[in-house]
C-alpha cells in the first residue's frame, strides 16, 4: 500500500495569519469602499512624520489617495494588514504591472508590527496574489537592514541588486 503525504494548501493572499508571538492580523485585498480606512492610516503615518508609499503616486498624499477606485485598485492591488482592537490599516502591500510577467511593489508597514517579522508573511501573500496574476518577478526599493529587506533576505525568492541602487528584483515563481 502507498502512502500519500498531502502538503499543507498554500496561504491565500487575503485572509487571517499569526505572527511569530501569537497575535492574529487579518490581511484583505482592498476595494474602493475602503479608502476611508486606507485615509486613516495616511493620517496616521502623517502624525509619524512617514508617507504612505503607493505605486504611480510618489508621496501620495490624502487626495490623490481618496480619489482611488475600484479600476485603480484592480489595476494596481493593494493588500492591507489590519490591527488593533477596531482592526484598523497598519500595513499596506501593493504591486503595479510595468510589463508581461514583472511587476514594481511598495510596502508600507507600521514599524510596531516589525518585531513580528509581519514584513515576511506580507511579501509571501503579496507573491502569490501577484503569481496568480501572472507575474513572475518583483521589483522594489529596499534599505540594507529594514523590515522589507530582511523579508526579502528570509524570503527564500532568488533576488538581485541592481546595479548599485537600493532596487531589487524578486523571482516569485
Amino acid at each position: 500500500m502507498e502512502t500519500t503525504i498531502r502538503q499543507g494548501a498554500a496561504p491565500r493572499a487575503a485572509g487571517p495569519f499569526v505572527t511569530t508571538s501569537g497575535r492574529r492580523l487579518p490581511v484583505q485585498v482592498l476595494a474602493e469602499r475602503d479608502i476611508p480606512a486606507l485615509l486613516e492610516f495616511y493620517d496616521y503615518r502623517s502624525r509619524r512624520s512617514q508617507t504612505i508609499e503607493l505605486l504611480g503616486m510618489p508621496d501620495a498624499d490624502r487626495e490623490t489617495i481618496g480619489a482611488l477606485t475600484d479600476r485603480d485598485l484592480e489595476a494596481a492591488p493593494v493588500l492591507a494588514i489590519m490591527a488593533g482592537p477596531s482592526a484598523l490599516i497598519r500595513g499596506i502591500a501593493q504591486y503595479s504591472s510595468k510589463s508581461i510577467g514583472s511587476a514594481q511593489t511598495a510596502f508600507t508597514i507600521d514599524e510596531s508590527l516589525d518585531s513580528d517579522h509581519v514584513s515576511d508573511d506580507m511579501l509571501c501573500r503579496l507573491a502569490e496574489h501577484a503569481r496568480k496574476a501572472g507575474i513572475v518577478q518583483l521589483e522594489t526599493r529596499a534599505r540594507p537592514g529594514s523590515p522589507l529587506m530582511d523579508a526579502i533576505q528570509r524570503s527564500g525568492f532568488p533576488f538581485q541588486r541592481v546595479a548599485a541602487s537600493d532596487h531589487y528584483s524578486l523571482a516569485i515563481t
